[in-house]
């Protein structure tokens, strides 16, 4: 009910225009009646799967929109987080446990589940790190290769305020895995082996990237693949014309690689940088606006 609840005030809360645009179009029909009839009968629809599915794919294109553009909500303390990581343990089967305890005992402080989760799902800290960490993850390795992996990645070091941005707390990773600490808390130690063991099992639930983080990721490697599917293309002109200045059309660019670029940027005074292509490196690079080539081209020194 709570998640119902957290759904209803949030679709109430789209602008105008985030209406018009179909976000969030299957909570519709649960804006009529009273509130509290509302609900439960969103609460109930909840446990169709098909609906729930729908809801799901919704709920994730509208936050991978709302990263971008913020006016799509009249307000901003809706806690979408929350509310995503409520959705997708939805399904998860829940279990009643009894117990004959007559009272509850005391607990000390601990660093619990979700904070871990949290900590991990940071990455490695590294630019770059959460992106490679998944990427790899979701390919085929065997667990020793992804605990050889996170140990590369990760190396030595650590960082503050890692546990629930508490002031007194900490993550620290090397050879034998990482250890979280929080004030007043027990350590949590966890060899590299339990790490990339989590790190798989979040991913399969889809709570290591955020929508957000996986419409990001999907797009990169839209372009990693366009990239180097042009790089294969490049090469293959240059083969056939190893004397000659290639010059690659990128969007509205006119791109040139390796030595090529080397050149035109000292013969045309253009900015050189470098380029990672995927299963190649860095590989230097320039480029001329598409709508100026002739500029640069009318030089007898081109």
């Amino acid at each position: 009910m709570e998640l119902a609840k957290s759904l209803w005030y949030l679709h109430r809360d789209l602008s105008e225009e985030a209406g018009k645009q179909g976000y969030l179009s299957c909570l519709d029909d649960y804006q009529r009646g009273g509130f509290p009839d509302a609900t439960a009968r969103l609460a109930e629809a909840l446990k169709d799967a098909a609906f729930y599915q729908t809801l799901k794919d919704e709920f994730a294109a509208f936050s991978a929109a709302y990263s971008q553009d913020k006016s799509l909500m009249r307000f901003r303390f809706h806690n979408q987080q929350k509310i995503w990581t409520q959705l997708s343990e939805l399904p998860l089967e829940r279990r009643e446990y009894h117990s004959d305890m007559a009272e509850i005992p005391s607990v000390g402080r601990f660093i619990t589940e979700d904070e871990i989760s949290a900590s991990l799902t940071r990455g490695s800290g590294i630019d770059g790190g959460k992106g490679r960490i998944y990427a790899y993850f979701t390919e085929k390795h065997s667990s020793k290769e992804q605990v050889d992996f996170l140990k590369n990645e990760y190396g030595i070091g650590g960082r503050s305020h890692a546990v629930s941005g508490a002031t007194h707390s900490g993550e620290e990773h090397g050879g034998k895995g990482i250890v979280l600490k929080k004030q007043d808390c027990p350590d949590v130690q966890m060899n590299w082996a339990n790490v990339a063991k989590r790190i798989s099992e979040l991913i399969r639930k889809d709570r290591f990237l955020t929508p957000e983080e996986k419409t990001q990721y999907e797009e990169l490697q839209r372009q990693n693949t366009e990239r180097n599917a042009g790089w294969n293309e490049y090469n293959a002109v240059k083969e056939a014309h190893p004397d000659d200045m290639v010059l690659y059309q990128v969007g509205d660019f006119f791109e040139m690689y390796g030595e090529d670029a080397r050149q035109a940027a000292e013969l045309l005074d253009l900015h050189l940088t470098t380029r990672n292509i995927p299963d190649t490196g860095r590989v230097a690079m320039c480029g001329i606006p598409s709508n100026r080539l002739e500029q640069y081209a009318a030089p007898p020194t081109f």
